[in-house]
Order: structure tokens, then C-alpha cells, then sequence
């Protein structure tokens, strides 16, 4: 097969971790990643399960600003038993409208519209271009559902794409970063185009390898690290440790041959 005209390239590892294997058995491990975007109706956008709260219970100042960690429905009162007003998108920025939260509902004011929404789904927004710990854990676990044990054929953007498009960790209304031909590609494009790359709510940055935060996008360059000689490399970092990142693998980060670029989701 023609390198040149498989979308997302990367590995044909020159010298990575799959080569000797793929050489030796001569396989190709084909894997079809079904990527589905599951709709909730507006009833039911009222996450259950494991999503931490950094509100603590107690009353939160009115003109705070809080982050959603989920899509959240803004309701007309303090209770599941009261209307829906509208559905707050992951990663909306909301205003404490009074002082609220004791009771677990926190009274909130987003784009003109005020109502109550779950404290246990919002947590206090950080300044704008900080390090977003909402969106990189969406980032972080979706990478970690599509890809930990799985393959996709050597496609290492292919997967980065995958799970950015199916995260629900791009701000409202943004698609993610166009699809490019390779990983090298799309680190050129972001990289002359930061404010699209920004939009998305990421941000290159000049960070240590072991102090990478969780859901950045490392993009290696051609033949670093022993990737491809011509089309790199690119990765979603999976853990708080700086050690673990995934695309169409999971693996252990390079942390010997040399620095990648470090693309870091942030607050907008």
C-alpha cells in the first residue's frame, strides 16, 4: 500500500515498539472503531454516575464563575421535578446569579438565562488560558475507551480525530481541526494557524516531558523517536504522570529523543 495515500499515517514504526512484531508475523491488525455520538434528550441531561464536584457544599458567591463538567440542564428551580430552561454544553462558563449550592443546586445565570443546575456537574472556571481540567479529562478518557488495547492500522491522526470528535470536549459550536493527510500535516497546519487551533480550546506550549498535562496533544516530528521518517507521529497524553498516551495505540511516552510539540487544552 502507498503511504502517500493513506490518510493519517504514521506508523509503518521504522524503528517503534510494533515494528519487529509486524515484521515477523506479517500482520496487519485491522480494527474498525465504530465512534458513536450518543444524543440525550433534553429530559434526561441529568448525568448520574462518577463525575466529581469541585464545589464544595456549601453556598457558593453570587458572581462566581463556574465551569460545566457535563451537559447539564438549567432548570426553572432547585429539583429534578422542575422544568428544563435549556441544556448547558460541556465546558460552558456560568455566573453564581445568588448565593446557592448548600442544597446542591446552584442558582446560575448562562447567556441571559437564569435557573438552577446540579453543583455535583460544576466546578469554579479557572482564568481564561489556563490549563482546562474538564476538557482534558473528556479528552484523556475518550482516548483511553477508543484505543487501550485496541489498533487502528498504524493511523495515529485518524485516532486523535476520532476522539476529539467524539469527546464532547470542543467548545459550542466548534467542529474540531479539519482533517489532515498525515500527523506531520496537521502539526504544520495548527501550528500556522494558532488562532483555529485556539478555538478548539487548545494552545501550543514549551512544557517539560514529565510535566504534560492530562488530554494534551503531543505531535512528534518525522522520524523523531524512531516514527515514521516522513509522516511522524501524534498522541493524546491519558494520564496525570506524563507516561501514558494513546491515538492508535497506548503506550508509554518517548521521554529520550528529544522534545515534541505540546498542544495543552485550556480554559476560554
Amino acid at each position: 500500500m502507498n503511504d502517500a495515500r493513506v490518510y493519517g499515517r504514521c506508523a509503518a514504526y521504522e524503528a517503534g515498539p510494533f515494528a519487529g512484531i509486524a515484521r515477523a508475523l506479517g500482520i496487519a491488525l485491522v480494527v474498525g472503531v465504530a465512534v458513536c455520538a450518543v444524543a440525550c434528550s433534553q429530559s434526561s441531561i441529568e448525568p448520574e454516575g462518577s463525575t466529581e464536584s469541585f464545589l464544595e457544599a456549601v453556598d457558593v458567591a453570587s458572581g462566581t464563575e463556574l465551569v460545566t463538567t457535563s451537559e447539564l440542564n438549567l432548570r426553572s428551580g432547585a429539583g429534578t421535578e422542575f422544568g428544563i430552561l435549556l441544556v448547558l454544553p460541556v465546558g460552558a462558563r456560568v455566573t453564581v446569579a445568588s448565593p446557592s449550592g448548600a442544597s446542591g443546586w446552584v442558582n446560575v445565570t448562562y447567556q441571559g438565562t437564569t435557573g438552577f443546575a446540579s453543583g455535583k456537574y460544576l466546578e469554579k472556571a479557572g482564568a481564561k488560558g489556563d490549563y482546562s481540567k474538564t476538557r482534558g479529562a473528556l479528552m484523556a478518557n475518550r482516548a483511553l475507551a477508543l484505543w487501550n488495547g485496541r489498533y487502528s492500522r498504524g493511523l495515529c491522526l485518524a485516532g486523535v480525530d476520532d476522539t476529539a470528535e467524539s469527546a464532547g470536549a470542543m467548545p459550542p459550536g466548534v467542529g474540531w481541526i479539519p482533517r489532515q493527510p498525515s500527523a506531520v500535516a496537521w502539526q504544520n497546519y495548527v501550528n500556522a494557524n494558532p488562532g483555529e487551533l485556539l478555538k478548539r480550546g487548545y494552545v501550543r506550549q514549551d512544557r517539560d516531558l514529565d510535566n504534560l498535562p492530562k488530554g494534551s496533544i503531543l505531535g512528534w516530528r518525522a522520524g523523531q523517536c524512531g516514527y515514521h521518517s516522513q509522516y511522524g507521529h501524534i498522541e493524546i497524553v491519558v494520564d496525570d504522570n506524563s507516561s501514558r498516551a494513546c491515538s492508535d495505540y497506548c503506550g508509554n511516552v518517548y521521554k529520550h529523543c528529544g522534545k515534541p510539540f505540546v498542544y495543552v487544552p485550556v480554559e476560554l
